[in-house]
């Protein structure tokens, strides 16, 4: 999906810093706009392609334990041993 550019933002960066982004955008084949537009977007958490959701959603991924399917007189034993997965 393309996205029209709506307004400048000018800031203000010490040239080691400067030169990093030139390095960084280099090596992946982008210009410094589109790293520093994709870095702020990613850190806002307003991107939307896959990855970024991947990276949104990871820590979630395994959180939820899925038990079997138990018939009315278990349930009460299984919900004894139930142990709520309690990660953070």
């Amino acid at each position: 999906m393309k996205r029209t550019l709506a307004a400048t933002l000018t800031v203000r960066l010490p040239s080691s810093t400067i030169a990093r982004v030139r390095a960084r955008a280099r090596s992946l084949g982008v210009t410094p706009s589109r790293l520093v537009r994709s870095t702020l977007e990613k850190q806002l958490g307003e991107s939307a392609n896959a990855s970024d959701l991947f990276s949104l959603t990871r820590r979630f991924i395994g959180a939820v334990q899925v038990a079997r399917r138990t018939a009315a007189r278990d349930a009460r034993s299984d919900l004894a041993r139930w142990n709520p997965d309690r990660r953070g």
